[in-house]
């Protein structure tokens, strides 16, 4: 009887021992398992959020102001390229989406678990861009380029596994929209040109003898575009 209970006794020690073993092994497995789960979570949300400044900023810098795109006060003041007419600004990603505040906040039930370490950095650029390829000849574009980088905190303890203590997550974007008046007098200089003479009176244009019927195709001969277009 005394034997049996010794061996019994032994057999519990020997399932404590085992499970303790186990519980060393599998816990700290178990708590980088969660601590990923924590991570990406973090970081889906955080990018997410980026994406959304950049989209925001992509809208509000091509905002279409007709009377300053496409008027006869557009037209005039872009003569022989003698000033611009005002143009829409070029609004960097805003940290709202990911701060929770300001113009464009982020989602108003996001906790702070979800916001990134440290203070977003966003910039934007305009421009004109053509496109060739295969068209008959060059379009011209307005071009914005919006991009913002914000930080994910990464778990203490993937810090050791990933090497670094955050996720650096980028947003970029390139926005292309119609070109106003100002863009396409300053990128066909022909065109301005004749505009210009037309309007100025600089250079009137005599009477033909006779008058050319309407051609029955469209003209076929591109206007050269400037360098800087």
């Amino acid at each position: 009887m005394q034997v049996r209970m010794q061996t019994a006794a032994g057999r519990g020690e020997a399932q404590r021992g085992q499970a303790l073993t186990e519980t060393a092994i599998i816990l700290p497995l178990f708590l980088l398992l969660l601590y990923g789960i924590i991570w990406a979570v973090q970081s889906s949300v955080v990018g997410e959020r980026v994406q959304l400044a950049v989209r925001y900023s992509g809208l509000v810098s091509n905002e279409s102001s007709p009377y300053q795109q496409y008027s006869l006060y557009a037209l005039y003041n872009n003569l022989q390229g003698v000033s611009a007419p005002p143009s829409s600004a070029c609004v960097p990603p805003s940290a709202d989406a990911l701060l929770n505040g300001g113009e464009f906040p982020g989602p108003t039930m996001t906790l702070p678990f979800f916001q990134p370490s440290g203070s977003p950095a966003g910039s934007c650029s305009q421009g004109t861009a053509s496109m060739t390829g295969s068209l008959l000849q060059p379009e011209v574009f307005t071009n914005t380029q919006s991009s913002i980088t914000a930080h994910a905190p990464i778990q203490g303890m993937l810090q050791s596994v990933i090497g670094s203590a955050q996720q650096q997550l980028d947003a970029r974007q390139n926005y292309l929209d119609a070109p106003g008046i100002g863009t396409v007098l300053g990128c066909y200089p022909e065109l301005n040109a004749a505009v210009s003479a037309s309007l100025e009176d600089k250079a009137p244009i005599a009477a033909p003898s006779s008058v050319a019927p309407i051609p029955d195709v469209n003209p076929v001969t591109p206007l050269l575009l400037a360098g800087s277009c």
